[in-house]
């Protein structure tokens, strides 16, 4: 039996928040079919610790590390110019707080977040370049998936700002610590979910943009508005 009036806290970082490890793939084409769409796939548990992360930041083509195109169909090497593999994950800065409280018996324990923060990663190891892209088309096809990983980045922003003032008040229970810690994963894993659907609208409409036709204009209208935006939300935070 529990002591009276004792209470247990425990604070953790999101180290403990694993999630099924589905990412987007995007690519860059001269015409949007479907093998061209946006498109998930499930990487394994095995790559949650060894896979590579990069947060977002400038790309270059050594970025690309895949072998081969890690959806790869029949048409990939005629129209396929490369692909970029970004994921949705939690940010280091996330804190989650596991409170025991004696109820009769035993204890109870409540779960809260703290803090809660959300950036887009670029997973090297899935992102895949063509080796027989003429070099003349290496600077649009780069901006290209820059864009795609910018747009990734600025979901994540817009989610964690979202999210924040959402879950200030949000608390679950359970009887033991890792019933809650498990209610809090499935809640995060549960927003991130929300997020797939008006991710892949935005991507699917940069690609029809810019995908669809070579127009350099047109995509450095996308990038340097994408750029002010990620920079605006970044001064709010």
């Amino acid at each position: 039996m529990p002591r009276e009036n004792t209470i247990k806290s425990y604070t953790d970082t999101s180290n403990w928040i694993f999630l099924t490890v589905l990412v987007f793939l995007f690519a860059g084409c001269a015409r949007l079919p479907d093998y061209a769409s946006p498109q998930r796939i499930d990487i394994g548990t095995n790559a949650r610790a060894s896979t590579e992360r990069v947060t977002y930041r400038a790309l270059n083509i050594e970025n690309f590390r895949a072998k081969t195109d890690p959806v790869k169909t029949k048409d990939t090497d005629k129209h396929i110019a490369a692909r970029i593999c970004t994921n949705i994950r939690l940010a280091k800065s996330t804190k989650f707080h596991i409170e025991a409280k004696p109820q009769y018996s035993q204890f109870e324990y409540y779960g809260r977040i703290k803090r809660i923060a959300f950036e887009a990663v670029m997973l090297p190891e899935y992102s895949w370049w063509s080796s027989t892209l003429p070099p003349f088309h290496w600077p649009y096809t780069l901006q290209h998936e820059q864009i795609h990983f910018a747009l990734t980045e600025l979901t994540a922003r817009r989610l964690s700002k979202k999210i924040q003032r959402k879950m200030q008040n949000f608390v679950v229970n359970d009887t033991s610590r890792e019933g809650a810690k498990e209610q809090l994963k499935r809640k995060v894993a549960a927003l991130l979910q929300e997020t797939h659907t008006i991710e892949t609208e935005r991507q699917l409409e940069f690609d029809l943009e810019t995908s669809l036709y070579f127009d350099p204009k047109k995509q450095q209208e996308w990038f340097d508005d994408i750029t002010l935006q990620l920079q605006d939300i970044s001064l709010e935070q």
